[in-house]
């Protein structure tokens, strides 16, 4: 029993290795082919910002006036387009522009700033590194688990050895991880905010949206926009925008090169464990990713929405504030009470909708989030029970 026991274990450990070697060439090779494909496509975009904050010229400053007139990324830029417009033009087309006026946004950073491409190219390190952390682990909790069922002291003493090496790797690579993110951030939001204060107190800018928005203050749609294309609450998208654009943006590329990586790594582990594991986990993923993009396609345009709406509240309490005197000396009481009630009922609103759309995406995620816990397990329990694997690969099925 003991003899057999060693072989399995050496034949486990030369696979590990092979394996751990495969998925390093992978995620090399799948993080190039992402950079290669993701440039040229942007590459072509206009720099919306310049480089240095002297004289910006008026096809730059209009670019930046054009770029927050249209829709951009949820949570950033908070602009919507009007309904005639929604109307007008295809999800194809909205979805390009999208992506065109993205990147207007983020590419000037990192093509001017040396530093930032230097930060950038160390978050992507760690991010390969804790990937690879990640499909580590798994192997030696498989390794782990398969000891104790084997009745192996001696293997499940360097099992906890090799645990305890991964965890002090994996303990500072997440760390700095994070730690990097949110330098990239902070650098980025300073480049930025510069930038977009510069375009826009150039050219007077900052006079004419004001001079428009003081015209268009009496006639505005049902919806508190005015019917005029002008830039609402500037302030805001300066001051909160820019920090919300960019702390989304690098969630969303580290989630996307993340997930990335452990899907080509991981799928290696399901293919080699069960082929009919690989094919159901893979069906699993793509119901739930349509069933989530369904569900929160309002939720974002609602948390769009809200952004909106508490700027025009907050606005209109800071208005009363400013003007307080005048609005003492006129008895404008009751006409100034009723338009801040009208917007407190305008954005609770949109709040009421919000938690509906939260609450039918929170049933479903939870739904989803244990139900993929045990449906590796349901899959490999047969061969298991007839003796084929061990149980560290049930357990490593179920990390997967």
């Amino acid at each position: 029993m003991y003899g057999e026991a060693r072989i399995v274990m050496r034949e486990s450990a030369s696979l590990f290795r092979r394996r751990a070697a495969l998925a390093a060439i992978i995620y090399t090779t799948s993080l190039c082919i992402l950079l290669i494909a993701a440039f040229p496509c942007c590459t072509g975009y206009i720099n919306t910002f310049t480089s240095t904050g002297r004289n910006p010229n008026p096809r730059k400053a209009q670019t930046f006036k054009n770029v927050f007139e249209r829709q951009a990324v949820p949570k950033s830029v908070a602009v919507l387009l009007s309904s005639s417009e929604k109307k007008k033009d295809w999800e194809g087309k909205r979805f390009q522009r999208r992506v065109r006026d993205f990147c207007d946004l983020s590419l000037p950073y990192f093509r001017e700033s040396p530093k930032g491409r230097r930060l950038l190219g160390g978050l992507l390190v760690l991010t390969v590194l804790h990937s690879t952390v990640s499909v580590a682990m798994s192997y030696v909790g498989k390794d782990f688990w398969n000891a104790l069922s084997l009745r192996e002291p001696a293997q499940f003493q360097r099992m906890l050895y090799k645990f305890a090496a991964c965890l002090l790797l994996g303990a500072p690579v997440e760390a700095l991880h994070k730690f990097q993110t949110n330098r990239l951030a902070v650098e980025w939001r300073h480049w930025m905010t510069d930038q977009t204060l510069n375009l826009y107190f150039s050219n007077r800018i900052y006079y004419t949206q004001g001079a428009e928005a003081a015209a268009t203050t009496t006639n505005t749609t049902t919806d508190d926009t005015p019917e005029q294309s002008i830039i609402d609450n500037p302030d805001q998208r300066i001051s909160e925008d820019v920090s919300s654009f960019t702390a989304s943006s690098l969630q969303f590329l580290i989630d996307f090169v993340t997930s990335f990586m452990d899907m080509i790594a991981f799928s290696i582990v399901l293919y080699s464990i069960m082929p009919q594991l690989f094919y159901v986990i893979i069906a699993y993923a793509t119901i739930g990713t349509v069933v989530t993009t369904l569900l929160g396609k309002q939720l974002v345009h609602f948390n769009a929405l809200s952004l909106q709406k508490e700027a025009n509240l907050r606005y209109s309490l800071v208005h009363w504030r400013n003007n307080a005197e005048s609005i003492a000396f006129f008895g404008g009481e009751s006409w100034e009470t009723k338009g801040v009630s009208d917007r407190v009922g305008r954005v609770m609103g949109n709040q009421r909708r919000i938690n509906r759309s939260e609450r039918n995406m929170g049933i479903f995620t939870t739904l989803y989030r244990y139900l993929v816990q045990m449906l590796p397990i349901g899959v490999v329990a047969p061969l298991y029970f007839s003796g084929k694997i061990q149980l560290g690969v049930v357990s490593q099925s179920a990390r997967a």
